[in-house]
């Protein structure tokens, strides 16, 4: 098919205070790690269009952390990408989250940002304590994107929707976005 993850563009997580958790307090500096990221190989051929879409991507921290910000790339694209807003949430069931886990994302203070080739940006940091591979979901609210990077095998189900609707927690209207690029050949692993 198409795409495998969801991404317009480059998606990290960094978290914060991730060398300590509850159970092993640490008096070690607090920074921003990298706690998990998803590298976009190529521009997708055959791709959804994205204008007025929501991509709702799946995360899995692999380190606990008090405080999150995330990363947006738009690394190999020839031209801009512009999202309404950004949110981050607990998944839930599917493509619905927790409920009041939903939280905005800001960069430099706005919700509304966007990315000329090449270009990258890290959101404003936010209190949101996480568990290690514990799921989270980036809903992206696109505005315009004309073209869309992937990798060849997404490992994680990602979602899509018609309108904006990062902002909420429901599942309803998401579609599940296959999980390997059209092309894409897996062998298996004994």
């Amino acid at each position: 098919r198409y795409f495998a993850c969801a991404g317009v563009c480059l998606l990290s997580i960094g978290m914060a205070g991730c060398a300590s958790s509850p159970q092993r307090p640490t008096t070690a500096p607090q920074g921003f790690f990298s706690a998990w990221a998803a590298p976009q190989g190529r521009i997708a051929e055959q791709a959804p269009k994205l204008d007025k879409s929501t991509v709702r991507v799946v995360v899995r921290p692999t380190i606990d952390g008090t405080a999150l910000r995330i990363k947006l790339e738009n690394t190999i694209a020839r031209t801009p990408v512009t999202f309404a807003a950004v949110y981050v949430g607990e998944l839930g069931h599917d493509a619905s989250l927790v409920g009041g886990t939903n939280k905005a994302l800001t960069f430099e203070g706005q919700s509304k940002i966007t990315l000329a080739p090449g270009a990258g940006v890290y959101s404003d940091a936010i209190d949101f304590s996480v568990r290690a591979f514990q799921r989270l979901a980036v809903s992206i609210d696109v505005v315009s994107a004309e073209e869309i990077s992937t990798h060849a095998v997404g490992l994680a189900a990602n979602f899509y929707a018609n309108g904006h609707r990062a902002k909420s927690e429901s599942g309803e209207r998401f579609t599940l976005l296959p999980t390997r690029a059209q092309g894409a050949v897996s062998y298996p692993v004994d």
